[in-house]
């Protein structure tokens, strides 16, 4: 089984390595100076993470990181942009070229699960392809996503299909390690002298021919980075009051929620320590983006749930469920659900109707959201994208009376517009007065 991915092929044009070409998958990709990013751009102009390319729709979207120097496209400062084959782009100093775009067919998954996860999705279904190979390797891993997406239930099947799968599966929570422990909830530590004090293994130890699933690595403190680090390059570790060294043999599966190139250029976790972790890297899709996956995932989760006398959904239900964003992702439907079979239950219901199910609304330009994005300019960026559209409908895209309405000149509506690749409903024409013709 196959699915078609745009295959993304830049040129850099300037520097000592003009004319090398890069040819991108991936369906965000990152630009800049750090060593984690997809394209490493070495010029001291260049931002630690500069720019960003999405190529998860039916576009190629440039954005802006809240680089110091600016992504210019043709000369024009842009923040966010869709781009085409032949477009030229300046970050800093550096000089790229989109050189191609091409269709290509990509191997997926014959089966709709992988351990514990499920999803009928293409989307899915290359990620179940992908935490195969991961799982057959020896390879350290770094699961990203956002939050409620999958990563324990997937760090786990790699687990149970590697050959690890005899050894145990030990849970590490970064955010719950104690900074004043020395690092032994990882390493362990030995007897106390006085006999009073416990001896412990630690997670290196209790994970000993097995997997070692790191959760929130960017909550590690430097400390404990630094550590970690030290223990992966000479694979072994010392336990806190002993001498003598063991010999590490276990496997690391980290994941994070964050985006933890920002964290790099924020200087919060330590560039090394990812490049050492991330021999392997996977990012989970966002139960938005996973097609029509949200009502069969509902389904399933009211047969699980409602046992013994499983519920249906009315299609007033599904439609519910297909009309949220579910920025919890998985973990939030699966809550919603359990309360809708509990409600529907309660009242003797067969079905679960939509008012069982009850969905705690998140606007996604809400506060707590839009701190958690990049940069100032993409706060901006996001509120523009929302906001400017409406403003266009409501004033049937005329761009001078839309400009007029929200109080800025029309010129300068137009560059937000071109800048965001925001352009007027094709079949519709812009209104230009006498004074601009």
């Amino acid at each position: 089984m196959v699915r078609r991915r745009r295959r993304i092929v830049l040129r850099r044009l300037t520097g000592s390595c003009a004319g090398q070409t890069h040819e991108l998958m991936r369906a965000r990709v990152t630009l800049g100076r750090n060593r984690t990013n997809d394209v490493v751009l070495d010029h001291s102009s260049v931002s630690a993470t500069h720019a960003e390319m999405r190529n998860d729709g039916d576009r190629i979207d440039l954005i802006d990181r809240g680089s110091r120097n600016g992504v210019f496209l043709h000369g024009r400062r842009v923040h966010h942009v869709a781009v085409a084959v032949g477009d030229k782009i300046a970050l800093g100093a550096e000089e790229i070229e989109i050189l191609e775009l091409a269709e290509l067919d990509v191997t997926i998954s014959l089966e709709p699960r992988f351990g514990e996860l499920w999803g009928e999705s293409p989307e899915m279904r290359e990620v179940f392809r992908g935490l195969d190979t991961m799982a057959r390797s020896s390879l350290d891993l770094v699961l990203t996503g956002e939050t409620g997406t999958g990563k324990d239930l997937a760090a786990r099947a790699i687990h149970e299909r590697s050959a690890r799968r005899n050894g145990a599966f030990v849970i590490v929570d970064g955010s719950r390690l104690d900074p004043a422990s020395n690092g032994a909830e990882l390493v362990g530590h030995a007897l106390g002298p006085s006999g009073i004090d416990r001896e412990r293994r630690g997670a290196f130890g209790d994970a000993d021919e097995g997997t070692m699933f790191l959760d929130e690595i960017t909550e590690l403190t430097p400390r404990l980075q630094l550590l970690l680090l030290r223990v992966l390059t000479d694979g072994e570790y010392t336990r806190v009051g002993e001498t003598s060294t063991r010999r590490l043999n276990v496997r690391i599966v980290a994941a994070t929620a964050c985006d933890v190139r920002q964290a790099i250029a924020a200087g919060t976790f330590r560039e090394d320590l990812f490049l050492r972790l991330a021999q392997g890297e996977l990012e989970l899709p966002p139960l938005r983006a996973r097609g029509r996956d949200a009502e069969g995932l509902a389904q399933r989760f009211a047969h699980e749930l409602a046992r013994p006398s499983p519920l249906r959904l009315r299609t007033a239900t599904l439609k519910k469920i297909r009309a949220h964003r579910w920025p919890g992702n998985v973990r939030e439907l699966r809550n919603a659900i359990r309360g809708a079979v509990e409600l529907a239950q309660s009242a003797g219901a067969s079905a679960i109707e939509p008012d069982h199910l009850v969905i705690r609304s998140r606007n996604p330009t809400t506060v707590d959201h839009l701190a958690r994005l990049a940069s100032y300019e993409e706060v901006h960026q996001r509120i523009d994208q929302s906001l400017l559209p409406r403003w266009l409908d409501d004033h049937e895209h005329d761009i001078p009376r839309t400009a007029a309405a929200i109080g800025i000149t029309p010129e300068r509506l137009r560059a937000r517009l071109l800048a965001l690749g925001l352009q007027p409903t094709a079949g519709q024409t812009e209104t230009v007065p006498d004074d601009e013709a």
